[in-house]
C-alpha cells in the first residue's frame, strides 16, 4: 500500500494497472482497502497533498512517538537562505553537542530571537551539512540551528532547491527524532523508489508541537 501510494503521487498509470502490480484482485477491493487507509478515494488522494503513510515491514517496529507507521510528504522547495549559530565541525550527529547548542541559544535569546521572527508555522530549523573531502564522505559535519532572518552575529547557510521526503513526528523530543532518523535511513530509504542525495544537508522543520525531519532525494 505505501508504494502504491508512491506510484498514485508519481505517475499517471491507470488504477487498475497499479491494483494489479500490487497484487489486488480487482480496482474496487484495492480501492476501499485504500480509502479505509487514507480516508479519501484514489482520484482524491492523487490531486491532493495528503501525506504518505509509511507502512513497515512485520518485523519493523519503531514506536516513534507512540506509532508504529511511518507518514511522509514529498516536497520541492526553492533554494534558501537560513541565519543563525551552528556548532562548527562535529562528528556526524554528536547529540550531547548539539543538546548544549539548543541550551546555549536557549539561554542566550537567540531561539526567542528565531521563532518571534518567524512567519507562518515553521518556527525554528535544524540543518546538519555533511563535510566532504575529494568527494568522500568524512562522517563529521556542522550543526545549525537556524531561523529566516539575518542578525549581526549569525552564520549563513544555503540549501539549494531540492525535493525533500519529510517525516512528520508528533512531538520534539531528541531521543524520538534520534530514533526517527535511523528509521528513515535503515528502514523507509532502502525500501522506496527514492534515492539519497548525499552531498545535501538534512533538513529539521520544527513547529509549535511537533516537528519534521526531510533529507534531499531524487
Amino acid at each position: 500500500m505505501s508504494k502504491a501510494a508512491e506510484e498514485l503521487k508519481k505517475t499517471d498509470h491507470k488504477i487498475i494497472d497499479i491494483a494489479i502490480k500490487y497484487h489486488y484482485d480487482s480496482p474496487i477491493s484495492f480501492s476501499n482497502t485504500f480509502k479505509k487507509i487514507y480516508g479519501q478515494s484514489l482520484a482524491n488522494f492523487r490531486k491532493s497533498n495528503v501525506e504518505i503513510m509509511f507502512f513497515p515491514k512485520i518485523e519493523f517496529n519503531p514506536n516513534i512517538g507512540g506509532k508504529k507507521e511511518l507518514k511522509y510528504r514529498i516536497v520541492e522547495r526553492k533554494e534558501q537562505t537560513f541565519y543563525g549559530k551552528t556548532t562548527g565541525i562535529i562528528e556526524e550527529y554528536d547529540a550531547k553537542v548539539i543538546q548544549n547548542l539548543y541550551q546555549e541559544v536557549g539561554k542566550d535569546g537567540t531561539m526567542d530571537f528565531i521563532i518571534n521572527h518567524s512567519k507562518g508555522k515553521e518556527l525554528y530549523y535544524g540543518i546538519f551539512e555533511p563535510l566532504f573531502e575529494k568527494n568522500e564522505y568524512t562522517e563529521k559535519g556542522r550543526y545549525y540551528i537556524v531561523g529566516k532572518t539575518p542578525r549581526e552575529d549569525f552564520v549563513e547557510i544555503k540549501l539549494p532547491k531540492c525535493q525533500w521526503a519529510c517525516f512528520r513526528l508528533p512531538n520534539k523530543k531528541q531521543s524520538d527524532i534520534l530514533k526517527l532518523g535511523h528509521s528513515i535511513y535503515d528502514k523507509w530509504l532502502p525500501n522506496s523508489e527514492y534515492y539519497l542525495v548525499s552531498k545535501y544537508s538534512e533538513l529539521e522543520i520544527y513547529y509549535e508541537n511537533d516537528c519534521e525531519i526531510c533529507i534531499p532525494v531524487e
